[in-house]
C-alpha cells in the first residue's frame, strides 16, 4: 500500500525538490491540488485530510549558514539526502496556522498545541 503525501506546490523551492525526490517512488502516491484550489481553504484541508501523514516539511535553507553549507557540501552524509522531521515537540512556530488549515480551528484559535 502506498503512502499518500500530499505536496501543497510544486513551483517554490521546497515543493519541487520534494515533487522530484517523490516522483519516481513506487511506495508514495503523490497528491497534490489544482493549481486554481490552492488559497481555498476547504480545498486544502480536504487534500490534508486525505493523505496518510500531515507533517511540515521545510527547505534546510531556514536552517541558517551553517546547514544551507552542510547540505549543499559534496561531502554530505547519505542521511542528507531525505527529508527529516523536526519541531518534534510540537513547539514550533506554524503549529497554530498548520491547526487551522487543517481544521483544527478551536485549538489554533486559542494558540494550544495539538488537535482537537
Amino acid at each position: 500500500m502506498k503512502t499518500r503525501v500530499f505536496i501543497d506546490g510544486k513551483e517554490g523551492t521546497t515543493g519541487l525538490q520534494i515533487y522530484e525526490r517523490f516522483q519516481n517512488r513506487n511506495d508514495v502516491e503523490i497528491m497534490l491540488i489544482d493549481e486554481e484550489k490552492r488559497k481555498d481553504v476547504n480545498e486544502r484541508a480536504k487534500m490534508i485530510n486525505s493523505s496518510d501523514t500531515c507533517h511540515a516539511v521545510s527547505g534546510y535553507s531556514g536552517g541558517g549558514k551553517k546547514m544551507i553549507a552542510a547540505m549543499e557540501s559534496e561531502n554530505k552524509t547519505k542521511e542528507m539526502y531525505s527529508p527529516r522531521q523536526y519541531a518534534l515537540g510540537q513547539k514550533h512556530k506554524h503549529i497554530p496556522e498548520m491547526q487551522a488549515v487543517c481544521g483544527h480551528y478551536k485549538n489554533a484559535r486559542k494558540g494550544r498545541r495539538g488537535c482537537n
